[in-house]
């Protein structure tokens, strides 16, 4: 009984100062600069909306924010480096559904899942636009399709399986057409593959290519239309499948202390509440929408995307 009672205490203490360990070192975070790992090329929204809030973020928590990009495999090589690094706030994860939710959905190799890091925060989201030179003769989305149904279209994304590549082959299967899949390595790697004339529609979270001498946007995937592109229909107007929104977020690998957590979201609260009026315009002209959402929130967002995605390959197959 007694050594019972010893053992318990023992544990107890160990409890107590390891909570007492954690807390003093979430209230020192950070001490040194903090790396993000993007696991898409530079040039795309996710590089956009980690490059908007990097100089805010970086007054706030007084440490640099290092970018380091570690891209192949659909986004699996930057998330599985990240996975298996120290929990300890300094070593983040630059996600989105294309790079975190599908892989584990459709690749064997994706030996990842949600519980396998800390959700930290979400920054913005964004629809997909699709995109075609300026002067291809498809002057809208429904001539593109009537067009497809005659000729093998070629269309780029940012890799196969990603919420681009899923958005044209269901459209494809809807609509009657069967396009020719061109993955690149990054959204401005797709867009620029169109400007180039070398596929006939580029698919991707970005409209930065789209203007006079560059590209033509037929839609965009999202609920509603774009205040930068008000003449552009929505997929989901046009009785198409309207999925593609992107999430982009901050995660980290698992057993991040819930005080770091919170001290980095704030970090980014912050960094926006500060800066609102002009982080709003330039998210804008990109025609990304800040959504600071919290762990919980992000979480359950995410999840939230993958039953539907989930669902929805298990019926495409």
């Amino acid at each position: 009984m007694k050594k019972v009672y010893v053992i318990f205490l023992v544990c107890l203490i160990t409890l107590i100062v390891s909570g007492f360990f954690l807390d003093v070192v979430a209230s020192d975070f950070p001490t040194r600069p903090i790396e993000i790992t993007s696991p898409n090329a530079p040039g795309g929204g996710m590089d956009f909306i980690n490059t908007l809030f990097k100089g805010g973020v970086e007054k706030i928590l007084k440490q640099p924010i290092i970018i380091t990009y570690k891209t192949g495999a659909a986004g699996m090589t930057g998330t599985l480096y990240v996975k298996g690094l120290k929990s300890d706030g300094y070593s983040l994860l630059a996600a989105s559904i294309s790079t975190f939710v599908l892989p584990p959905l459709t690749r064997k190799t994706a030996d990842y899942t949600f519980d396998d890091f800390t959700p930290i925060c979400n920054l913005s989201t964004t629809p997909l636009a699709l995109c075609v030179k300026e002067d291809s003769p498809y002057k809208t989305m429904r001539e593109f399709i009537q067009a497809a149904k005659t000729k093998k279209m070629q269309y780029a994304t940012h890799g196969a399986f990603t919420t681009a590549h899923i958005t044209v082959e269901a459209l494809g299967k809807v609509a009657g057409f069967q396009p020719l899949h061109i993955p690149h390595k990054g959204a401005a790697a797709a867009m620029t593959a169109a400007l180039g004339g070398h596929v006939d529609l580029a698919c991707a979270a970005t409209t930065s290519f789209v203007g006079p001498g560059k590209l033509r946007l037929l839609a965009v995937a999202s609920d509603k239309r774009l205040e930068s592109h008000p003449e552009v229909p929505t997929l989901k107007e046009l009785d198409y499948p309207n999925m593609g929104q992107v999430y982009y977020s901050i995660w980290g690998p698992k057993g991040i202390p819930e005080g770091i957590v919170s001290t980095i979201y704030e970090g980014y609260v912050k960094a926006f509440q500060q800066n609102r009026e002009e982080m709003t315009r330039i998210a804008n002209g990109q025609d990304h929408t800040i959504l600071l959402l919290n762990s919980k929130e992000l979480r359950k967002t995410f999840q939230e995307q993958h039953d539907f995605y989930k669902k929805f390959l298990a019926e495409y197959k």
